[in-house]
């Protein structure tokens, strides 16, 4: 309740900032609680209920005992006691000054000796049946601002003590971010601009030939620039001719044979056990390339005694000119053009993304000086 209307913007303010603050998993909550009102009542509860769903967190502070009616005084000792609205930090009980002994000038040590011995415990404890084991009452340590503060110390050093680590990591993630935004900051311009444009060149050139030369194992771009090596002995593989003999015209493909001798001579060096592995490895051998035709170059036993035939020179008979393997090499070898136009196309884009990202590293505060230097 407010006596100016205008003030009730305070009180959502105030409430606001005080659900904000008991969100946070780190928080503790000291929930006051007056006895003068049903604890029912009292906002602060239902606030950190909603906060604490599993009371973990919150640990309670039963104020003005001295204002306790008569006859609810067994209700208050059960939550004092833990046994009602439970709280896994439990209840304390303080009593502070009223405002006549404040008036009087009480001090603080007066005021917590009167919190300890003031009637209103001893009305508490004796209205209960309890107060000949006063001295021997484990509540006794849950009285008093003095040991509200004592427990509210060590619950602070506990929390420190849990959150520490997390704390560091943060820490380390912070100071790891700030060195490497405080990396992004140019260095300082000298005053002479030809010396500076050539140190700047000179860097870039440096990070282009850090990339190229793999230096402290960067090794991103010839990674890039393998697999497009690997794409292209791919459509190369894809580009041999197969033989056809005889009659029948039975296909023989030689390359492929010969990789098939490869797996297996490997396969019986390594281990002489491998056998049931070598149909896998001959099935992952056979590429798929981007430019393999449906049908490979098929070349007849026909057309082999023909190349022969209109090769022969004053070769003896028996003898094969070496212009029908010649020949044939260059047929295939024609068909190798635009595989190897698009692979040094593509690793071209590689390298030229490379290049254009180091000078815009390098030159990036002089952007009109970017787009020159760009390709």
């Amino acid at each position: 309740y407010t006596e100016k209307l205008e003030d009730e913007k305070f009180i959502l303010l105030i409430e606001e900032l005080v659900k904000e603050y008991i969100q946070k998993d780190k928080s503790i909550i000291v929930a006051t609680i007056s006895c003068k009102d049903d604890i029912d009542n009292q906002a602060i509860v239902s606030l950190a209920k909603n906060a604490d769903i599993s009371g973990i967190r919150t640990l309670g502070v039963l104020t003005k005992p001295d204002t306790i009616e008569e006859g609810t005084h067994d209700k208050w000792l059960k939550i004092m006691r833990n046994e009602a609205h439970r709280l896994d930090l439990g209840y304390f009980v303080v009593k502070n000054p009223s405002q006549k002994h404040l008036n009087d000038g009480i001090t603080f040590e007066d005021a917590r000796q009167d919190e300890i011995i003031v009637n209103c415990f001893s009305t508490l404890l004796l209205s209960c049946g309890i107060y000949s084991f006063w001295k021997k009452f484990h509540l006794r340590d849950r009285i008093g601002v003095i040991k509200l503060r004592l427990k509210l110390s060590d619950l602070l050093i506990q929390s420190i003590i849990r959150g520490l680590p997390s704390v560091r990591k943060e820490i380390e993630e912070k100071l790891l971010e700030t060195r490497q935004e405080l990396e992004k900051i140019p260095e300082q311009l000298s005053d002479n601009p030809n010396m500076e444009i050539y140190r700047m060149s000179k860097q870039c050139c440096s990070i282009i030939k850090a990339k190229t030369m793999c230096s402290n194992n960067q090794i991103d771009l010839w990674q890039s620039i393998n697999q497009k090596f690997e794409f292209f002995k791919q459509d190369l593989y894809s580009s041999r001719p197969i033989f056809t003999v005889g009659a029948s015209e039975t296909e023989i493909d030689l390359l492929d044979e010969y990789t098939k001798t490869k797996v297996i001579e490997k396969n019986y060096s390594n281990n002489k056990n491998t056998w049931n592995n070598t149909s896998d490895q001959l099935s992952r051998v056979k590429f798929t390339g981007k430019y393999r035709t449906t049908e490979l170059l098929k070349i007849s036993e026909d057309q082999v005694n023909e190349k022969i035939k209109m090769s022969r020179g004053r070769l003896l008979p028996g003898f094969i000119p070496s212009t029908v393997a010649e020949s044939l090499i260059k047929t295939t070898i024609l068909n190798w053009r635009t595989p190897a136009i698009n692979c040094l196309n593509s690793i071209y884009l590689i390298v030229l993304k490379l290049v254009n990202k180091s000078i815009d590293d390098t030159f990036s505060r002089f952007p009109n000086l970017v787009g020159q230097i760009r390709y």
